[in-house]
């Protein structure tokens, strides 16, 4: 980080213990802090997965906050059981069996509002989560949230308008924006990742060039 950035990041202790449910059960998931950063110009935006929530910062200067209303329904028993899946595989039981190591974790009521946020030109992308039965052991250690993402991104201007959501088809992880050009990583529906490389929609690129 150079000094543009030095005094703008809030760096808040670690708890010394995790939420934990009435049950004594550990939480599957953890309130990961997902961020973009641009330098030219000096733009931050950072948000938690938790949260439908963006703060945008423009310089060391907090311009604004994002905030919007996901419909996130409680999840379904058949979400459940695909988490519990996930978490059962990367302890070596591909039977899921509940009377195991699963009976220690408590899954969440609801998903995450986000998975990742990039900036583009002009825009900031927000990134849906992926479907829990498409998840893999990735979801329980990550690193900007991968593994938790999908193939739909919420696409908002940098004063708070939202334009419309980006449909790539199948799972991105997005590296990097730049001018129009979108670079990462896109997975199959086998899994098999791929490069990935796709211009933003020309209707960005106009709005863009209009502000």
């Amino acid at each position: 980080l150079d000094d543009a950035w030095r005094d703008t990041l809030v760096v808040e202790p670690v708890p010394v213990q995790g939420p934990t449910p009435p049950d004594g059960r550990s939480p599957l998931f953890t309130n990961h802090t997902v961020w973009s950063a641009s330098s030219h110009p000096d733009l931050l935006v950072l948000s938690q997965m938790a949260h439908a929530k963006l703060a945008l910062f423009e310089g060391k200067t907090l311009r604004r906050v994002i905030r919007w209303s996901p419909e996130h329904p409680e999840l379904t028993e058949a979400d459940v059981d695909a988490i519990l899946g996930v978490v059962a595989r990367s302890l070596g039981d591909p039977e899921a069996k509940r009377e195991t190591a699963l009976q220690y974790f408590a899954p969440p009521k609801r998903s995450p509002a986000l998975a990742d946020v990039q900036l583009g030109p002009g825009i900031v992308m927000v990134q849906r989560l992926r479907p829990f039965n498409d998840m893999d052991r990735r979801i329980l250690s990550t690193l900007r949230a991968t593994g938790y993402g999908g193939r739909f991104w919420d696409v908002f201007t940098w004063a708070g308008e939202y334009l419309g959501a980006l449909d790539y088809g199948e799972n991105v992880e997005v590296f990097r924006v730049r001018g129009d050009t979108v670079a990462g990583i896109q997975e199959d529906s086998l899994g098999v990742a791929r490069p990935f490389l796709a211009l933003l929609p020309r209707e960005l690129s106009l709005h863009h060039a209009g502000e």
